[in-house]
């Protein structure tokens, strides 16, 4: 995953604000992505223990693929608070 240098510059000012410690450019960016990586995947729809396993045969009855959802799908955002 590739972030802009401005992105990158941002952790590093975010980085030496947190730990008081200066990183280097490449570093940063080493970083930047493997942490957004991780949020990407924690981002993704947790499915319930009930809710059947999910098939790519497209949405069940003839729903429209727009708005379909598996049936008891959880939605797990990050805690934004500050």
């Amino acid at each position: 995953m590739k972030i802009s240098e401005k992105a990158v510059n941002d952790f590093r000012d975010i980085w030496q604000k947190q730990f008081a410690q200066e990183i280097p450019f490449e570093e940063a960016r080493e970083y930047a992505e493997q942490l957004l990586s991780v949020l990407q995947i924690a981002m993704r729809p947790v499915p319930s223990a009930t809710s059947p396993p999910i098939n790519n045969k497209g949405p069940p009855n003839g729903q429209s693929a727009v708005n379909a959802e598996p049936p008891g799908t959880t939605f797990c955002y990050p805690d934004v608070t500050t």
